[in-house]
């Protein structure tokens, strides 16, 4: 049969890597095994299901104390560096693909800009055929002159 105080100590484990957002593994072992040392030798008369709970509380107000002196703190710099790495090289190829996107959308607006400029030279040269095959003796042509005149 498993030993209660073993049990009591796992569900400390159990309990430290869930309020840690840490694996329930060695370094949660290490953490709960830290604060019940402490807990013990300020009172060494306490029964174990009282340890553990102090225990927690210990952990529970000083988080980061006992991350620290686990070594589960220097990990999750080391993996915190490699991360942001990751993520600046993912960072600059988006950029480039963002620039080389902005230069293609240059390359469409100034094509579209001449586009633009080439129809509305069309339009004044159609206007000026248009006013040169009009008669000034022809009423009808006489009287939409103003307005084909006016388009530019």
């Amino acid at each position: 049969m498993t030993n209660p105080n073993f049990k009591l100590f796992l569900e400390l484990k159990k309990s430290v890597a869930v309020l840690l957002n840490i694996p329930n593994g060695a370094n949660a072992a290490k953490i709960a095994g830290m604060a019940q040392k402490e807990i013990k030798e300020a009172n060494p008369d306490l029964d174990m299901l009282k340890v553990c709970q102090q225990s927690f509380q210990l952990i529970k107000n000083n988080p980061s104390k006992y991350l620290q002196n686990s070594g589960h703190e220097v990990e999750t710099k080391k993996s915190l560096i490699i991360k942001k790495e990751k993520i600046l090289s993912e960072l600059e190829i988006i950029n480039e693909k963002l620039e080389a996107f902005g230069h293609k959308n240059e390359i469409n607006i100034n094509q579209l800009q001449a586009e633009n400029q080439a129809l509305k030279n069309l339009v004044k040269i159609m206007t000026t055929e248009v006013n040169n095959l009009l008669t000034k003796t022809d009423p009808i042509f006489l009287k939409y002159e103003g307005i084909i005149k006016n388009i530019d």
